[in-house]
């Protein structure tokens, strides 16, 4: 009696598995460096932002001096000081006096 006949499988479906393969590693390597070039896009923004961010802070520091200052005058007496910390304590915003260490 002759062996059983296997049946052989159509050489189109190792094709198929190869090309779905290789289109599965070429969608990974895409997205790979989609992903990368977006990270070094943010890092980018990041550092050119910080020049602003530190005039930012300057200014804030700047600002809360003088509002310490006009604060301090208001409590000294001077009524124009006094006009500003009251409008300003109109429009919700305080004003302390600032603390020399």
């Amino acid at each position: 009696m002759p062996p059983p006949r296997r049946r052989a499988r159509p050489p189109a479906l190792e094709w198929s598995a190869l090309i779905l393969a290789a289109g599965f590693l070429v969608a990974s390597a895409f997205q790979t460096e989609q992903l990368i070039a977006a990270r070094v896009d943010l890092s980018r923004i990041d550092r050119s932002q910080i020049p602003a961010m530190r005039q930012g802070e300057s200014v804030r520091h700047q600002l809360e001096q003088l509002a310490g200052a006009t604060a301090k005058l208001a409590a000294e007496g001077n009524a124009n000081a006094a006009t500003v910390v009251a409008e300003m304590k109109r429009l919700g915003v305080t004003l302390h006096e600032t603390k020399k260490p």
